[in-house]
């Protein structure tokens, strides 16, 4: 019986070892039958293969429950499909013209990806929309290839530093031209509303920058602000909530005044034992009333006659936190107490950012109206930036040869600073 029940538990456990693993054996082409080498054959997030110079490619143990995979190549959509049950499978990738299609703005009007020949790179709207920014100047950051951006400092509303061609000048200015719809913009980027913006060209090369001349010379950024298209009006409204905090935490610091005073008091006690060459002794007599001298007042109050420490360094019980001022009557006046300075600075404070557009037009006529307002509130007390903006953009086709337009933008920013403890206003 014994003997039974053993060789049907073996038994089992090898069964299970056979489903756990499954292998599996592919082609991949494109539409064509063109073999796709070095394709990546992904389960989850994971590459396990790259097809051979044939386009083949093998996978000798494929975790249980996986249900399918996807391949992926460079300049081509992946495609994610089930595993057949047989274990071999067939995949035909198509190629990703979306973005050879997609269309640039540049010095003299717009062009496809597929017709330019300069360096450019862009952000549209989309890509604006999925990062909660103040600025734009923010945003590209890690999205725009060859564009490096520096933030100075952590103050809310202060653009950040655009650097296209690197750093070719000492006294000279480095920053890239800044072109709005078409006209060289002077003002703060910080003062252009992110949500107004549908795209962001950064011109990087001499040819698409040459006919900007000597200003191009660091680079171009063309920005261009959304219009009205053909239909319907459209009602948007954009309410977004957040709460700014402190990203990288502070040093690990002594936050306990017990503690602190009892690393002060050994500090000074080895000083007179190592430095001064005085006895254990005479320097626990001196220690005491040092560290009332280098803090200034006595943190700790004691019973009378009684010290902080004793001579062997220990912490008195019997102190208390906390030293009370008293008049010449004895009287008290005042309790004086360590103050946390850093939790009197730092905080968790809100962002808020509302936006409000309409827009709509037919054959001859369409617009845009955009209106938003934003309040930053930095992690220091007292600082913080908020925006008050709006934008029309309209155009009418009067005759086939005519067409009028206007784009209007009113923007007014406030910079609340920590060091001034005031406010600087800017209209653009």
């Amino acid at each position: 019986m014994n003997k039974k029940s053993v060789t049907l538990g073996v038994a089992l456990l090898m069964s299970g070892v056979a489903m756990a693993q499954t292998a599996v054996l592919g082609h991949v082409s494109d539409s064509e039958g063109t073999p796709i080498v070095n394709a990546a054959v992904r389960i989850g997030t994971r590459t396990v293969a790259l097809t051979d110079g044939k386009g083949n490619f093998s996978l000798a143990k494929v975790p249980a429950g996986t249900k399918t995979l996807t391949v992926a190549y460079v300049g081509m959509k992946p495609r994610t499909m089930e595993i057949s049950k047989n274990g071999t499978m067939n995949v035909v990738l198509e190629w990703d013209d979306s973005n050879l299609n997609e269309a640039i703005v540049v010095a003299y009007g717009t062009a496809k990806k597929a017709s330019f020949t300069g360096s450019a790179a862009t952000m549209s709207a989309q890509k604006l929309e999925n990062r909660q920014v103040s600025d734009v100047s923010r945003a590209l950051n890690g999205t725009v290839a060859g564009v490096q951006t520096t933030s100075n400092n952590g103050q809310p509303g202060t653009s950040a530093t655009i650097r296209v061609r690197g750093f070719g000048s000492i006294n000279a200015t480095m920053s890239p031209l800044i072109v709005l719809d078409g006209v060289p913009y002077d003002g703060d980027i910080s003062s252009i509303n992110p949500n107004d913006i549908e795209n962001v060209s950064v011109l990087k090369d001499a040819a698409s920058a040459a006919l900007y001349g000597a200003r191009g010379a660091n680079g171009v950024m063309l920005i261009t602000t959304k219009k009205g298209k053909s239909g319907d009006a459209k009602v948007q409204f954009e309410g977004r909530w957040g709460v700014n905090s402190r990203e990288i935490p502070n040093y690990d610091v002594v936050r306990d005044a017990k503690d602190y005073v009892t690393h002060l008091y050994h500090s000074l006690y080895n000083e007179d034992i190592y430095n001064n060459g005085l006895s254990a002794e005479r320097a626990a007599q001196r220690t005491n009333p040092r560290i009332q001298k280098a803090l200034g007042y006595p943190v700790f109050s004691t019973p009378e006659g009684e010290l902080l420490f004793d001579a062997n360094g220990n912490f008195n019980p019997r102190a208390t936190l906390g030293y009370m001022v008293r008049d010449k009557q004895g009287n008290p006046l005042n309790l004086l107490r360590p103050d946390n300075w850093e939790k009197e600075i730092f905080r968790q404070n809100t962002r808020q950012e509302y936006n409000l557009s309409v827009s709509g037009g037919n054959e001859r006529f369409n617009y845009y109206w955009g209106s938003g307002y934003l309040n930053d509130e930095g992690i220091i007390d007292n600082s913080g930036y908020k925006r008050y903006s709006t934008r029309l953009n309209a155009d009418y086709l009067a005759k086939s040869w005519l067409k009028i337009g206007a784009n209007l933008g009113y923007s007014y920013a406030q910079s609340a600073y920590p060091e001034e403890q005031t406010n600087k206003e800017a209209t653009s």
